[in-house]
């Protein structure tokens, strides 16, 4: 631009105005669901932030809080992550995020978002929903052995799952291979055999 006094004119001058595109969490509800003692990536499906002037590189994730460690923790290139420890967007686009369940108890962590100029997201939920499983334990199990042609029934002797979140009535087996030998019946309401 110039100036003018209606006398004389200024040199050409010019201003430049830098518009800073701000991080968006593209993610509704950032979480993951996983089975207990298990880990689990972090992809972009799970956590996404989009800046239209900003390289994912340079889409800074710094945790503010971080699960406790008896419950899961957070990795990043297998390195356990700390409270105010940092990814970015990059890392996550790569697969070097995950989480890992250590119990079967849900679990949350908080972060916050930076780009390289003035953007900010600011605290951010992020759940862990952690599956538990029914446990067996084959050493409580006891052998089943019978003659050939008879017939004998299975009891929790040979078949016990337990699950202290779910009552026996709701447990359900469900058979994966026949048996090498013989058949197996499902009998409801029958006398003992």
């Amino acid at each position: 631009y110039t100036l003018n006094d209606g006398e004389k004119t200024s040199e050409n001058f010019s201003i430049g105005i830098d518009i800073n595109s701000r991080p968006v969490l593209s993610t509704l509800a950032p979480s993951i669901t996983l089975n207990e003692n298990r880990s689990v990536i972090i992809t972009d499906a799970d956590l996404l932030v989009l800046d239209r002037d900003t390289r994912d590189s340079s889409l800074v994730y710094t945790l503010e809080t971080v699960p406790d460690p008896t419950v899961g923790v957070l990795r990043l290139n297998e390195e356990v992550l700390r409270q105010y420890d940092s990814f970015t967007q990059d890392d996550i686009n790569k697969n070097r995020v995950k989480y890992e369940a250590t119990s079967s108890q849900s679990s949350s962590f908080e972060f916050s978002v930076s780009d390289t100029s003035t953007g900010i997201i600011g605290n951010t939920v992020f759940s862990v929903n952690v599956n538990k499983i029914p446990q067996f334990d084959p050493s409580n199990s006891e052998t089943l052995s019978l003659t050939e042609g008879r017939f004998v029934k299975v009891s929790d002797q040979q078949l016990k799952i337990t699950d202290q979140d779910t009552s026996d009535d709701n447990l359900i087996y469900t058979l994966k291979d026949n048996p090498a030998n013989g058949d197996l019946f499902l009998l409801s309401n029958t006398p003992d055999i």
